[in-house]
């Protein structure tokens, strides 16, 4: 059998197109799946750190803290008042009756020695002790001071004034007589110093309800505290 004289071309360039085919196969690359169009990018986290919550269980102990404690107080201290002048003289206050309405009247105390003592409680006293002895018999002045009634003791402090009496300071009368005898105690003893303020008390204890009445007394007493809550 003859062969053609082109087999043998024709077989080497087949055989050559074959080398060459496989070759270029042997020597390709996986496709990156990274690089495909097709493919979404790799999205990038954030480089800081997250913070983590602590569980209940772990979390630190609250510390326990001291009560606060409020500061310390200053004493109460009186206000800073000048002292109280007993300078004018001294004045024993009686009661008039006239048409049937009660008035006070006053009369100057007579002691010179007593007036002119250094001690305000000197003269305040005399005036109280006559005062409680009753008037004299020659003019129109009387007293709805009871009788019996004694001075147990008067004082001059910074303060005002404190009157002592006896319990008979509190016996008999009618309203008008409790208001009357509370004005002529208070008066007498503010007598040398009209602004000043009484502490009247029976037997030691301070009088805040007087008689059967029920006379009502706020301690201490002054002048304008009376006349703004009693009429004679």
């Amino acid at each position: 059998m003859k062969f053609s004289a082109s087999f043998p071309r024709l077989f080497g360039l087949g055989l050559l197109l074959t080398v060459t085919t496989l070759g270029a196969c042997s020597s390709g690359r996986t496709p990156d799946p990274a690089s495909s169009p097709d493919q979404p990018a790799a999205t990038q986290t954030d480089s800081q750190p997250t913070a983590t919550e602590t569980p209940d269980s772990e979390a630190p102990a609250p510390v326990a803290q001291a009560p606060a404690q409020a500061p310390a107080q200053a004493p109460n201290k009186a206000p800073n008042q000048a002292p109280a002048t007993y300078d004018r003289p001294v004045e024993i206050y009686w009661v008039t009756d006239e048409d049937n309405a009660v008035e006070l009247m006053s009369v100057q105390l007579e002691d010179a020695a007593a007036a002119k003592a250094d001690e305000p409680a000197v003269p305040l006293k005399d005036a109280m002790e006559q005062l409680l002895s009753g008037p004299p018999t020659e003019d129109d002045r009387t007293t709805t001071i009871p009788e019996a009634t004694t001075l147990k003791q008067l004082e001059v402090k910074s303060d005002g004034v404190h009157v002592d009496l006896s319990t008979a300071f509190t016996e008999g009368g009618g309203t008008t007589s409790m208001t009357a005898r509370v004005a002529q105690i208070l008066y007498t003893a503010t007598s040398s110093n009209p602004e000043g303020q009484v502490w009247l008390k029976v037997e030691g204890e301070p009088l805040e309800v007087l008689g059967g009445e029920g006379l009502l007394l706020e301690q201490p007493l002054t002048r304008k505290y009376f006349e703004e809550n009693f009429d004679l």
